[in-house]
């Protein structure tokens, strides 16, 4: 067997203000990708919500999950469930042009990956 490297496949994307239930709902497609999409693994997602404080002016979800290889990663983006969540739930929150509101990058597991998980609380 070839030792393929893991990938991790991470999601960041500029919400426009929603009604909470509809930014718990876009969290919970996210977290059920993992039943339904094999290959899929160690699945976070958080949504935060606008915070002056830290002058957020907008929700941010952040999504981060490990796929056992790159064919993993190719099935999981071909998936149905997949392109549900991103068609239905996540592009009508966006809070912009789909080049100004969102951040997806995929890499090969690796030391960097402990600063990114700690950003989605893992």
């Amino acid at each position: 067997a070839s030792m393929s490297m893991a990938q991790r496949h991470l999601v960041v994307a500029k919400l426009r203000d929603a009604e909470p239930g509809r930014l718990r709902g876009l969290r919970a497609g996210f977290l059920a990708l993992q039943s339904k999409v094999a290959g899929l693994s160690d699945l976070q997602c958080s949504v935060l919500p606008a915070d002056p404080l830290t002058e957020r002016d907008h929700a941010t979800l952040v999504f981060l999950a490990r796929l056992h290889d790159q064919a993993a990663l190719e099935a999981f983006l071909r998936h149905p469930e997949w392109a549900y969540v991103r068609d239905n739930l996540l592009y009508p929150l966006l809070r912009g042009p789909l080049e100004k509101s969102l951040l997806v990058l995929d890499f090969p597991e690796s030391t960097g990956v402990s600063f990114v998980s700690s950003l989605v609380g893992a």
